[in-house]
């Protein structure tokens, strides 16, 4: 990039700022890292943003912005959870929908051809810097034990057999403030009049950092006994806890215009 901004300052012909808005409806969902966690599927979502393209170069810019994107998806997974109006524990399963709005700065390389007729074509490669404001999750959540006494007085995490159907709660504490992701996309441009263009294109949004927070208090899942929650003992810190490491990812598709 730096070679490039020194090639374009002597460049003066090739200097050009191209500002633009768009839309961007997607598809996302959850990756889990680990099998403590289920991904149950995607979920279709919108976006939209400004963009600039920057220009070091005749078919080389650097493209910047900012927009509002919605990522969400399905996934289960299983918390040790303190209730503080009865004081006590129990493990909880949640099966829920979640919805994250961004906000994204996207920092790429765009790639571009001539002009081909009244099309220009590119490919844009880079990463995105995000920020969450809101996370809310809609669903379900099964209570499976709670930590208290068994008939003979002894210590146990007792069945509970407890559910509750489609509660929508907000729960941006079990999310990390910020998102970093690598950025792939590419499409066309269609020169509508001078400087002004019509453009159409995909884009893939794959994120590589943790978006759970360290305050989920996950519950390790045993894969051969029906992801039942492992308990081993008969104290309160019986079952083996861990942080979930999930990711996310998109797919958008973007529709603009470029002045």
């Amino acid at each position: 990039m730096a070679v490039g901004l020194t090639v374009g300052a002597f460049a003066q012909d090739f200097q050009k700022i191209r500002f633009g808005v768009n839309v961007k409806p997607n598809v996302s969902w959850f990756v889990p890292k680990d099998s403590n966690a289920q991904s149950d599927g995607i979920r279709v979502n919108w976006g939209a943003g400004v963009v600039g393209d920057f220009h070091f170069a005749e078919l080389y810019s650097f493209s910047t912005g900012i927009s509002i994107d919605n990522q969400s998806g399905r996934m289960t997974h299983t918390e040790k959870v303190f209730n503080d109006v009865d004081q006590e524990w129990s493990i909880v399963e949640y099966k829920r929908r979640y919805s994250i709005r961004y906000i994204e700065i996207p920092l790429l390389l765009k790639l571009q051809t001539k002009e081909i007729g009244y099309m220009t074509y590119f490919l844009n490669v880079g990463m995105g810097l995000g920020a969450n404001w809101a996370v809310v999750a809609n669903g379900d959540q099964y209570t499976k034990n709670i930590f208290g006494k068994d008939d003979d007085g002894n210590n146990c995490w007792c069945i509970a057999n407890e559910d509750k159907e489609d509660i929508k709660v907000d729960v941006r504490d079990d999310f990390t403030l910020f998102r970093s992701s690598i950025i792939v996309g590419g499409g066309v441009e269609y020169n509508i009049s001078g400087g002004t263009s019509l453009v159409v294109g995909l884009q893939y949004n794959g994120g590589f950092s943790n978006i759970m927070s360290k305050s989920v208090n996950a519950v390790k899942l045993d894969t051969d006994n029906n992801n039942e929650p492992i308990i081993q003992g008969t104290s309160v810190d019986a079952p083996q806890v861990t942080n979930l490491k999930v990711t996310n990812n998109s797919i958008a598709l973007t529709v603009g215009v470029m002045f």
